[in-house]
């Protein structure tokens, strides 16, 4: 199944906001890593 841009964008944007929200402080690397674990890539 085929996702939009758009979609992934958003959903993205939700994942590293609420990373931040539960972690407080993460570097860009860290961010990186923990949304690759969370989506399988």
């Amino acid at each position: 199944m085929l996702f939009s841009s758009e979609l992934i964008k958003g959903t993205l944007k939700t994942i590293v906001l609420k990373q931040l929200e539960t972690n407080k402080r993460m570097y860009g690397y860290e961010i990186t890593q923990r949304v690759k674990e969370l989506t399988s890539g």
